[in-house]
């Protein structure tokens, strides 16, 4: 298997774009993980904006799947650097079709008169104490081999539960310590959405946006581990509307994300 940060460097200037290839073990189904797509955009737009302004803000829409046929490039581009804020995007595109959109807000601290956090960390069993979701070959999306998932509170996938409702410990296996702000970025998208618990029969899912507020750039947890709070808003026609939480291993309020999800059964 590909480790992750060995697919990072893999990219390769071309131009005003960057190329590259996937292999197998990071496909979902037909495509490339959604995570780790968003990861690629932002470690290229990172080569535009360098590493002095935090990540605030990325909001992906998956537009088409990406092959591990062919190769694929991704185009960064800055859209505005402003005194406090720079704002930038890439796309992802395959056979000279786009596959996937990014953009990124890059924005420095300063002094503010609010202060708040109505986030406070859930009471989790701790990973060693939670349940590890085990991988069913031929079922499991063979990126998950990349990643330990322990779920803390909540339904495995596919047992016709009433709520899309999960507490779950989540971490790379590789070392990510190097790429701390873009391997965060796929652990956040590597469970499957929380739909899945209440379905009573395998179906597909597709995440059709993804949008992520960071509220702690630090990047900063014990042993890698990240607890992820995921929960059903909304569903109906086919659509699901999810929001999800993530804290570091002290309990530190790390970043709130929603995501639009067609489930196809």
């Amino acid at each position: 298997m590909q480790p992750f940060a060995s697919v990072l460097s893999s990219l390769n200037p071309a131009q005003e774009a960057f190329e590259g290839t996937i292999t197998p073990d990071w496909l979902q189904g037909r495509t490339l993980f959604g995570g780790m797509g968003a990861a690629l955009c932002l470690h290229t737009a990172r080569k535009l904006t360098g590493e002095e302004r935090p990540l605030r803000s990325m909001t992906v829409s998956y537009i088409a799947p990406v092959s591990p046929d062919a190769p694929f490039e991704i185009t960064p581009r800055v859209l505005r650097e402003g005194r406090n804020v720079t704002q930038a995007s890439a796309e992802l595109r395959q056979n000279g079709a786009i596959a996937t959109a990014a953009n990124f807000c890059f924005a420095k601290d300063f002094p503010s008169a609010l202060s708040g956090n109505e986030m406070p960390m859930p009471a989790p069993r701790p990973p060693e104490e939670s349940d590890p979701l085990p991988f069913f070959e031929g079922m499991s999306p063979s990126f998950a081999r990349h990643f330990d998932m322990h779920w803390s509170h909540g339904a495995f996938p596919v047992q016709g539960a009433e709520k899309g409702d999960n507490l779950v410990w989540v971490r790379h296996k590789d070392d990510v310590s190097d790429v701390k702000e873009s391997a965060f970025i796929a652990m956040a998208d590597a469970l499957p959405p929380s739909a899945i618990s209440m379905l009573s029969k395998p179906a597909p899912l597709s995440t059709l946006t993804w949008q992520l507020n960071i509220l702690d750039p630090s990047f900063e947890t014990d042993d890698q581990w990240w607890l992820t709070h995921a929960r059903v808003l909304h569903a109906a026609n086919g659509y699901v509307t999810q929001e999800s939480r993530f804290w570091n291993s002290e309990g530190k309020i790390a970043a709130a994300g929603w995501q639009s999800v067609a489930v196809f059964g």
